[in-house]
């Protein structure tokens, strides 16, 4: 048994836990392969315009709300007692986002945190390696 099945047959709390962080995964990982060239909604001229991208509404990133699931980009400093009591949690995301240009086209998007502050964060699908 590995240790997300572990994970998952441990108490209700430890299994919400790793249901939720899995969630938060998928949509990230959802947006970050997410096609922006060819896509007709992000077509060259419009980047180029420099008009206001948004994230398309059926991308699971745009479901994720009130999740108790650490902002990935939040300072989460050491806690010796191991409880984690004060963790920014991820609230939303706000529906702009950036490219940042390059090959891959990296998209930066913003997280609204328990804390009330935003946190960018650069979410990229890396193309495949040539052979």
């Amino acid at each position: 048994m590995g240790i997300f099945e572990k994970l998952l047959s441990g108490d209700r709390v430890t299994e919400k836990r790793v249901l939720d962080i899995e969630k938060a995964c998928k949509a990230y990982l959802s947006w970050a392969k997410f096609a922006i060239k060819g896509h007709p909604v992000f077509d060259p001229a419009q980047r180029r315009s420099g008009k206001e991208k948004i994230i398309p509404e059926d991308q699971p990133i745009m479901r994720l709300r009130q999740v108790p699931v650490p902002v990935v980009t939040a300072r989460t400093p050491l806690d010796p007692t191991l409880e984690y009591k004060n963790v920014v949690e991820i609230v939303s995301y706000e529906k702009r986002f950036e490219l940042a240009g390059g090959v891959n086209l990296p998209k930066i998007c913003i997280c609204l945190g328990s804390d009330g502050n935003k946190y960018k964060q650069l979410v990229c699908g890396l193309s495949r390696p040539s052979i």
